[in-house]
């Protein structure tokens, strides 16, 4: 152990880290566990994170579900329908036929970004 670097090193087993690896393998926690083993020894408090409310049309989980999903359509779309999405994919040869794009939901982002944006972007202020 040294307390100028603080660190530690065991020679035997060669294992070495600084105080939260060796709480984490002396009192066989997790790193999180042992920050808050080290934390309560030394009368540290800890912030706690702040209970955030669920949204109206439910949870975070969800609403990130289904505007990735939305997105998701939006690139498949982007890649079947517009001439853009269409040229790197459909025009590049034998079997470029868009049946086989749908199974696997394969996307195409237009050039510049905003088109995405753009669409919710409208869709949110109906």
């Amino acid at each position: 152990m040294s307390e100028e670097k603080q660190i530690f090193r065991c020679f035997g087993c060669g294992v070495g880290g600084d105080i939260f690896k060796f709480v984490m393998q002396v009192e066989q926690l997790s790193f999180p566990e042992a920050v808050r083993f080290i934390a309560e020894r030394h009368g540290i408090v800890l912030p706690q994170p702040a209970a955030r409310p669920e949204s109206e049309s439910g949870s975070d989980t969800e609403t990130l579900r289904r505007v990735m999903e939305e997105a998701g359509l939006f690139f498949h779309q982007t890649l079947l329908e517009q001439e853009e999405g269409r040229s790197p994919w459909i025009s590049a040869g034998e079997g470029g036929n868009a049946t086989v794009h749908r199974p696997f939901s394969l996307g195409y982002a237009p050039a510049g970004g905003g088109d995405l944006l753009a669409k919710f972007s409208v869709k949110d202020s109906q």
